[in-house]
């Protein structure tokens, strides 16, 4: 073992020397050389070694291949290693160049220039592209910038101001028009860089795998938490897996965006277009969602617990399994809308329209404010009774029970949906199981 290891360090050494490419051309001709010696001494009638003519042959052409085999073992041994110091070279080169191109990016998108700071956000775009192991690098700096640009600061009320005459409120009001229009173009700004960096980041993030440990990390890389993104439009993006906690997206273009498993925890989207929006098993505990438009809006698994969604519009959404312990339901409109397995305990139900809303196997003990004419108008598939609120319909008759609302058959299939649903729906997850808001069963 330690001759091996003499051996291995002897000829790391010899790959070490920086002259070695000039030895070895000596070396080579100096082996040439011997074996032509060598050979010319074997052939020479005067020599004094006195062999037979087919040894002598023998011999001779021995040596000459001996020395044929040793210039040609050299050689490759030469080229080999010019070929691992040009590949090192050509490595070092290349991250010099991306560390290059990197720098020349940041350094544009920190310009006044608008173009200018586009150019920089495409050029960490081409970054990522071309060096895929970049990806890491590109999203964090893309997730600080958006946040950097578009923080959330919470708005104070400014105290009334009391004038003395006319021509002071006229200067006031002057000058807080010109604030107002300073701050638009201000946002007006803001707004493309945002939508680009946004936009970019997602087809970024979109090129790393799904995988459930990865999706951690990757809500860690597109963390966009406590920016404010007012009346942005993200329409057909893919934000799958970022992380929108305290956000805000009040009266936002959201239509067909991807926010699949995101966490929109404490975010607004008050006035937010969501039409055909994928929220599937997203997280959207606390958030506001009053006015909101979800048409079609895919919300199946997704967590609601706490939320205020006072006339919010969930025409033909999909709530399978949605969790919406607690929630503000007020107005709400849930028309042909899928509440299958949805858990609402303790959630207020004070004007909500179920027409033609299927509420199979839902679960609403402890819901507040509900009438008998609204389960009326809904239906259940047969096998899947909801469990109906614990105080009576009419609180002045306290021995009126619950009506079932109608009952109708369905295939084989959709049943066996339902149960895997309702069976993943009781059964929580890893990063559920010390959740103090997720709901027990009654």
């Amino acid at each position: 073992m330690k001759r091996l290891r003499k051996a291995r360090s002897f000829w790391a050494w010899l790959l070490s020397l920086n002259f070695f490419g000039e030895i070895l051309p000596v070396v080579l001709a100096s082996i040439l050389f011997a074996a032509l010696v060598f050979h010319i001494f074997f052939e020479t009638k005067d020599s004094s070694i006195v062999l037979t003519s087919p040894i002598q042959a023998i011999i001779s052409d021995g040596v000459r291949n001996l020395g044929l085999l040793l210039a040609a073992s050299i050689g490759w041994f030469f080229l080999h290693w010019r070929a691992r110091i040009a590949s090192q070279d050509a490595k070092t080169a290349e991250k010099v160049l991306t560390a290059e191109q990197f720098t020349r990016a940041i350094e544009q998108i920190a310009n006044e220039n608008s173009s200018i700071r586009l150019g920089g956000i495409l050029g960490l775009e081409q970054i990522a592209d071309t060096h895929e192991e970049e990806c890491v690098k590109v999203a964090r700096i893309l997730s600080a910038y958006i946040r950097e640009l578009a923080p959330r600061i919470k708005k104070e009320k400014e105290p009334k101001k009391l004038f003395d005459d006319i021509s002071s409120m006229t200067q006031e009001v002057r000058k807080q028009d010109e604030k107002n229009i300073r701050k638009d173009e201000e946002l007006l700004r803001k707004r493309r860089d945002i939508e680009a960096a946004v936009e970019i980041l997602a087809r970024i993030a979109s090129k790393l795998t799904y995988e459930e440990q990865y999706n951690k990390r990757k809500r860690n890389l597109c963390d966009l938490r406590n920016t404010e993104l007012c009346e942005f439009r993200f329409v057909e993006v893919d934000l799958s897996d970022f992380n929108f906690t305290n956000s805000d997206f009040t009266k936002a273009w959201l239509n067909n965006t991807n926010f699949t498993r995101a966490r929109l925890n404490n975010t607004f989207l008050g006035g937010a277009f969501l039409d055909e929006a994928n929220l599937k098993d997203a997280r959207l505990d606390r958030a506001t969602l009053n006015g909101a438009s979800l048409k079609g809006t895919d919300l199946s698994g997704a967590r609601l617990d706490y939320a205020s969604l006072s006339g919010a519009k969930f025409k033909r959404a999909s709530l399978l399994c949605a969790f919406l312990q607690n929630a503000n339901l007020t107005g709400s409109v849930f028309c042909m809308a899928n509440l299958s397995g949805a858990y609402l305990v303790n959630s207020d139900l004070s004007g909500t329209q179920l027409t033609d809303a299927n509420i199979s196997g839902a679960k609403f003990q402890g819901a507040k404010n509900m009438r008998q004419s609204q389960f009326d108008d809904a239906y259940y598939w047969e096998g899947f009774p909801p469990d109906m609120p614990d105080d009576p319909p009419d609180p002045s008759n306290p021995s009126k029970t619950w009506k079932l609302p109608p009952v109708l058959k369905t295939s084989k299939k959709e049943k066996q949906d339902l149960l895997e649903a309702m069976k993943r729906r009781d059964t929580p997850t890893i990063d559920e199981k010390e959740d103090p808001l997720r709901p027990q069963d009654q």
